[in-house]
């Protein structure tokens, strides 16, 4: 069966540099690796992709971003079992305000101690090009597929 996940990723421009909203993975296992991710989440058939990635957004942004100004960017099998849709859109967001949903791990494994994680633990604005080398190796072509993205919107205008 194939899992279904949606994401978004925000972009602003600083100083004619595009930067990326990203978000580190909380949790025991990602402490101290400098190793980012989008905002993304699995979704069932009776949601839509678009409405997936805004609800996951919220949960681990806590930010409500705007439907109506989102765009569809790329879909992309990450593995055998699951394919992620993303969209885009260009928002400025405060990184220092970002608060993440929670989740409850049995850590160390096999302990019976019960911690509580926030899902993910910070966010920052990374330059592009720095973002597709700090990102996860299967969203690496989505920050690809932005640049293409953001390349063409402003080749058309």
């Amino acid at each position: 069966m194939l899992i279904r996940s949606a994401g978004v990723i925000p972009y602003k421009m600083i100083d004619n540099e595009i930067y990326v909203y990203l978000e580190h993975p909380g949790g025991p296992y990602r402490e101290g690796e400098d190793i980012w991710s989008v905002c993304k989440g699995e979704y069932n058939k009776k949601e839509k992709a678009v409405e997936a990635a805004l609800r996951e957004f919220k949960e681990e942004s806590s930010y409500q971003l705007d439907k109506d100004k989102l765009v569809y960017l790329y879909s992309h099998k990450v593995s055998n079992r699951k394919l992620v849709t993303m969209f885009t859109i260009n928002q400025d967001l405060d990184t220092t305000h970002m608060k993440s949903n929670t989740f409850d791990m049995e850590y160390p494994k096999g302990s019976g101690v019960i911690k509580t994680y926030p899902e993910m633990d910070a966010a920052k604005w990374i330059k592009i090009d720095e973002a597709e080398q700090k990102i996860f190796n299967n969203q690496k072509i989505f920050i690809r597929k932005l640049k293409e993205f953001l390349n063409e919107s402003t080749n058309n205008i």
